[in-house]
């Protein structure tokens, strides 16, 4: 009966230890889709368009990876259609700057 109860807590240690895992995966592509998408408006509304698309496509590729029903994926996608004149998917070389 121990030993079923020690293979039992090894497999909870195991199995919480990869929810942590993959949660803070989850947490830094949060932050550094944040940061990009904030350097990229900051870029833009300076008036350093290249720039600031260039950092919009970074940080809607990084969006791709959030566990959030892609809110922030079409946020993203639609700043990027109006302000970087994204006319295909901005991963193609059809998209315009």
């Amino acid at each position: 009966m121990r030993e079923k109860i020690i293979k039992y807590l090894i497999w909870l240690a195991i199995g919480g230890s990869l929810y942590i895992y993959c949660y803070n995966l989850t947490a830094g592509e949060i932050e550094v889709t944040q940061s990009l998408y904030d350097q990229a408006i900051l870029e833009i509304e300076q008036g350093n368009r290249i720039k600031g698309c260039k950092k919009l496509h970074e940080a809607f590729a990084h969006s791709m990876n959030i566990n959030d029903d892609w809110k922030t994926y079409n946020h993203i996608w639609n700043i990027g259609t109006v302000a970087c004149n994204w006319t295909m998917r901005p991963d193609t070389v059809e998209t315009s700057n």
